[in-house]
């Protein structure tokens, strides 16, 4: 079985770490080994299918659950770009979660505010204001 990272927005399909390495150092990424993993995590079963409804041959149903898998692994490996990909997401209610807990942050932070906990000031010239924007990652054992 071959299993394949496939970059967002890529046509492109890599198959092994050193693939991987050039093609991080070509984009200008950060190369993080461990969150790419060659081989087949998740065996996928169809439950639904029973031995004397099953018209198709083994060889067949052999592919199709090799492409499961494929796909599988594919969708594991891409945190979402925006919104709407979290809401699309087969994990939105931890999505959800994760940015109710950042929400709650930002209105204790209000509230300090409020409570003139410090003093708000206007920037000075030679220096830059920074925004902010929502960022979606996927964490991988994350130590609590």
């Amino acid at each position: 079985m071959y299993v394949y990272y496939c970059p967002p927005s890529s046509k492109i399909k890599l198959e092994s770490l050193n693939e991987v390495r050039k093609y991080c150092k070509e984009n200008k990424i950060t190369f993080e080994p461990e969150k790419f993993i060659f081989k087949a995590t998740t065996k996928y079963s169809d439950t639904n299918q029973s031995p004397e409804n099953d018209s198709r041959n083994e060889e067949s149903s052999n592919s199709d659950e090799i492409y499961e898998t494929l796909e599988y692994e594919c969708y594991n490996s891409e945190s979402p770009k925006t919104f709407e990909d979290t809401q699309r997401s087969k994990d939105k209610e931890k999505w959800d979660f994760a940015m109710r807990e950042d929400i709650n942050i930002m209105n204790e932070i209000n509230m300090m505010k409020t409570r003139k906990v410090w003093e708000l000031i206007d920037p000075s010239a030679n220096k830059t204001i920074i925004g902010s924007k929502w960022v979606y990652n996927i964490k991988h054992d994350e130590k609590k």
